[in-house]
């Protein structure tokens, strides 16, 4: 007969993933301890690290595809706003040149 298959909770591969990190027990320890294959701790590793990577940092936020366009808009729409305010300043300063060496 086969032996039937164990289902482990998200809470339970998480605690041996985190033990097997700390490096205190080895994988092959944890393995006979909680009667998990090897590679299932190793696949169980890889997807905790990965995911752990994706994560973004602490004060950043995942934002939805609708949040990402709008901060591009804004960002966009500050960089005209400054572009405007520049050409604004250039035109009055040369418009008031222009007017003293017009002979007035």
């Amino acid at each position: 007969m086969s032996k039937q298959r164990r289902i482990y909770t998200k809470e339970e591969k998480l605690e041996i993933v985190l033990l097997s990190l700390e490096g205190t027990q080895t994988i092959k320890e944890l393995s006979l301890r909680f009667g998990v294959e090897i590679n299932a701790i190793d696949n169980w590793r890889s997807e905790y690290l990965k995911k752990k990577r994706a994560a973004p940092s602490k004060g950043q936020k995942i934002l939805s595809d609708n949040e990402r366009r709008i901060a591009e808009l804004e960002r966009e729409r500050r960089a005209l706003k400054l572009e405007c305010d520049i050409l604004k300043k250039a035109s009055s300063f040369f418009s008031k040149s222009d007017g003293k060496h017009m002979g007035s």
